[in-house]
């Protein structure tokens, strides 16, 4: 049972990033067409590295971070928490330098039309620039289950796809294609803010340990049903 309610985190950390691709498909798909699917998977393939490199940081400062705070060594808790904020941002920084430098042939590597790259290289930037709030969540999110806080880490990792739906459902009716493009931002954004107060406010972070447990479960449900949705709709009406 405890080592279930400990591995939930990473297991939902591996699980989430394919549930915000599958839902964003079936938007792009509505409102863009083959086309944007096209753009966005070259986008998430690029992407999807640097999330496996984030995961590493995370992975290898988790027990680390477990032993300090199980020795009660809280300066060397806080030193390795530091170096792997700098890591996992020095990581990204190097990434967006060298994708946004590349930008213009990401998609001619996929084998992607010229249309379909020249949409990578317009949108490409967009995911880019939040690119620094998802390395400090994801360090954040392997703190928190490295020192007894799992139900905090689990709204975290939970967080990012639940907003996405949300904001899937508002956005597109105002702005169409636009607004799928623009559904990334604003819940990674949100999930930093929520990181950053659990962070700066230990009060709140240990009121919302004991009540966060329900939350985490009905967002990482209203995750999968809303994948689930989508994917529904999209075999009964593919367009």
């Amino acid at each position: 049972g405890a080592l279930l309610k400990v591995a939930a985190a990473p297991i939902g950390l591996t699980f989430s990033p394919n549930i915000t691709l599958m839902v964003m498909n079936h938007f792009l798909l509505r409102y863009g067409g083959a086309l944007a699917i096209a753009v966005y998977g070259c986008i998430d393939y690029v992407l999807s590295t640097i999330y496996m490199l984030l995961q590493g940081v995370g992975d290898g400062s988790q027990p680390l971070i477990s032993r300090a705070y199980g020795a009660g060594d809280f300066g060397e808790l806080r030193r390795t928490s530091t170096r792997s904020y700098r890591a996992a941002f020095v990581i990204t920084a190097a990434c967006i330098v060298a994708l946004y430098l590349a930008r213009s042939v990401i998609g001619v590597l996929f084998g992607a039309s010229a249309e379909a790259n020249a949409g990578v290289t317009a949108r490409l930037p967009l995911f880019l620039a939040t690119l620094p709030l998802l390395a400090y969540v994801r360090v954040t999110i392997a703190y928190f289950y490295a020192t007894e806080k799992t139900a905090l880490s689990y709204v975290l990792v939970f967080s990012e796809p639940v907003l996405t739906f949300v904001v899937l459902l508002i956005l597109p009716q105002l702005l169409e294609l636009n607004g799928v493009w623009l559904a990334i931002p604003g819940p990674r954004g949100g999930a930093h803010s929520a990181q950053e107060s659990f962070r700066r406010d230990p009060q709140t972070a240990s009121r919302l340990y004991k009540k966060s447990a329900p939350i985490a479960f009905a967002m990482g449900a209203a995750a999968f049903w809303g994948d689930f949705l989508c994917l529904a709709q999209a075999c009964v009406s593919p367009r």
